[in-house]
């Protein structure tokens, strides 16, 4: 099977990610296997400028476009995926940024490589649950190292994911520490 790599959502200006595709073009380029095993899904719309990046690093060819996936089949369709692939806005508040992706994503149990501050909420709450690693927007030779560990593993079988915690994050936990802070803000 393919070495599979899937984000979900739009792939919107702010959250082009040109470090990635610039790793995973130089992996390409020195790794035939790696090169015929890649396959990016796009799981939502891709912009342009986006597309246009990925066609001049000769990437396109690797790219499959589902535009949409039904809420209830979303959790199957991830968990076919070698690797889960979280892009933040690149915002001022990037650090802060924690999408409702995560949560889908963290229930797959697929290993998340997020393209995010590595001193952000996203990164914290990615080692504690030890589902992933946030790589700097620029840090290209990061995201390649990453990406390489991570190909070795799937092809000697070993990309696995041992994720804790993640509990701690599920909706239904969240939504309750949410009603039991609003009910300590009416009751002071």
């Amino acid at each position: 099977s393919g070495f599979n790599i899937a984000h979900v959502g739009s792939l919107t200006p702010d959250r082009n990610a040109p470090a990635l595709w610039k790793a995973l073009s130089e992996l390409c380029a020195t790794n035939v296997t790696f090169a015929s095993e890649l396959k990016l899904r796009f799981i939502g719309k891709v912009d342009i400028k986006a597309r246009q990046e990925l066609e001049s690093l000769d990437l396109w060819k690797h790219v499959e476009v589902v535009d949409y996936v039904p809420h209830k089949e979303l959790l199957t369709h991830l968990m076919e995926n070698q690797i889960l692939l979280l892009l933040v806005n690149q915002t001022k508040n990037a650090k802060m940024i924690l999408t409702g992706k995560i949560f889908e994503y963290l229930k797959a149990k697929r290993p998340i490589l997020a393209v995010a501050p590595s001193d952000g909420d996203l990164s914290k709450l990615l080692d504690h649950t030890n589902s992933g690693w946030a790589v700097g927007f620029e840090d290209v030779s990061g995201l390649k190292q990453h990406l390489s560990r991570m190909f070795e593993q799937h092809k000697s079988g070993s990309l696995t994911i041992d994720s804790q915690k993640i509990e701690d994050y599920s909706r239904e936990r969240l939504t309750l520490s949410l009603s039991d802070l609003m009910q300590r803000i009416l009751n002071s």
